[in-house]
């Protein structure tokens, strides 16, 4: 199988898998809770595994890209390694606001449901 055969196959069965967990949680709320309640438990539940998991994996990939800056030795491999140590922190940094700012989406959208 290419890797285009793979990567269509991927875009089709990730969300058949969500919308099947999610149709899954819905009917295990008892038979008295609503789609719309179980999905509001669902984002909660992703909201806080989200917060959990950010910051360290942040601190970890800024702390890396520190590590690299500092030890980068001399010549033109260490300019190369600086630089692939100031993009290790500044990706850190952004992926993890785009990250936090993912949890007011969810916020503004939990509030609908």
């Amino acid at each position: 199988m290419n890797s285009k055969t793979k990567n269509a196959i991927m875009m089709v069965a990730v969300p058949m898998a969500l919308s099947l967990s999610v149709t899954a949680l819905a009917t295990s709320t008892g038979g008295g809770g609503t789609v719309f309640s179980a999905t509001e438990k669902l984002i909660g539940d992703a909201q806080s595994m989200i917060l959990t998991v950010s910051t360290p994996a942040a601190l970890v990939g800024v702390g890396i890209g520190a590590l690299v800056m500092k030890f980068a030795g001399g010549g033109d491999e260490s300019n190369q390694q600086r630089a692939l140590g100031k993009k290790a922190v500044k990706s850190s940094i952004v992926a993890w606001a785009a990250i936090n700012g993912l949890m007011l989406i969810l916020d503004t959208i939990s509030g609908y449901f």
